[in-house]
């Protein structure tokens, strides 16, 4: 059956061709002959064939063998060639109504020539498919939990490092505010002792040597009574 519009078209009487290269004897046999044709008559041309490495009698030789040997191949060569087929062609020219009788065919032949495969798999294979997929997809979400369960510890970590970190900040700040009043209550002193005056401080120093004046005094007089009462003891 025809499937293209060159199958279709083409006559009986002329058959189908698929070229290629290949060794060809016929040129071969006519290049060989040529050669020793030509080799000869140039035995007989050279003055000094080969560079006078031969002499003229040798070269006289060659030139009676291989001169005739290639010029009578040659000939029985040419004389085979002539028998043999040359390439010849024929020129088709469908006509419009052909072209559609070509086209229809084909759309008529195509869907026959559809295949139908059928891909449903037996049951067997395919528990064994659905068995693998569900324990590769087992594999993935474990992997995908444990990596969740990491970053939620990381999270955690995270947030207790954080809150530890607020908690020393309100630490820190109460200690400055505490800082702060003490150096308020300093400077409050220095103030004060700022506006002492010299002869207040004067005063205040007298009175001080005073009282330790009389406390040394009462300290000696003590001490007196205390020897007296202790000669009275012995005298006991």
């Amino acid at each position: 059956m025809a499937s293209t519009l060159e199958d279709k078209l083409r006559p009986d009487h002329v058959p189908i061709l698929y070229t290629y290269k290949g060794f060809k004897w016929d040129q071969f046999f006519v290049g060989m002959f040529g050669a020793l044709a030509i080799f000869g008559v140039l035995m007989k041309l050279w003055d000094e064939p080969f560079w006078g490495l031969i002499g003229p009698e040798t070269a006289d030789l060659l030139f009676k063998i291989f001169m005739p040997i290639g010029f009578l191949g040659e000939c029985i060569v040419f004389i085979i060639m002539g028998f043999i087929k040359g390439d010849h062609h024929v020129e088709v020219y469908p006509t419009k109504k052909q072209k559609e009788e070509v086209m229809q065919a084909t759309a008529a032949v195509a869907p026959r020539e559809a295949v139908t495969v059928n891909m449903q798999l037996p049951e067997s294979v395919k528990a064994i498919i659905e068995k693998k997929l569900m324990q590769e997809m087992d594999g993935k979400m474990k992997e995908l939990s444990d990596v969740l369960t990491r970053d939620l510890e990381e999270t955690k970590r995270l947030l207790s490092k954080t809150n530890e970190a607020y908690a020393g900040l309100g630490q820190m700040g109460d200690s400055l505010l505490q800082f702060s009043n003490h150096l308020k209550q300093i400077e409050g002193k220095l103030k004060a002792f700022e506006n002492l005056d010299a002869s207040m401080i004067a005063e205040s120093t007298s009175r001080m040597s005073k009282q330790l004046d009389a406390a040394n005094n009462g300290v000696e007089k003590f001490q007196t009574e205390l020897n007296r009462v202790s000669e009275k003891f012995k005298n006991f």
